[in-house]
């Protein structure tokens, strides 16, 4: 798998992994060594000129969770 190969890549070169998912995401991530380092909460964008009008009316409420995750390198968390 490509997510495989990645961190194993990364183990291979020493460096640390860094990834912002959504929450349909975070389990992947989690099952390859991933820890949450930080929650954000955001809001789709788009173009004024581009939003419909059901778009304009709930926008305040389409509000989505990323979180930034990270896995150090071979796994070893401080």
């Amino acid at each position: 798998m490509l997510m495989e190969w990645g961190t194993k890549m990364a183990d291979r070169l020493g460096v640390d992994c860094f990834v912002e998912g959504s929450q349909t995401g975070v389990p992947l991530y989690l099952q390859h060594g991933f820890e949450i380092i930080e929650n954000r909460l955001v809001k789709p964008f788009k173009k004024e000129e581009d939003k419909s009008r059901e778009w304009k009316d709930t926008e305040d409420t389409m509000v989505e969770t990323l979180s930034m995750m990270k896995r150090p390198s071979k796994g070893i968390f401080d």
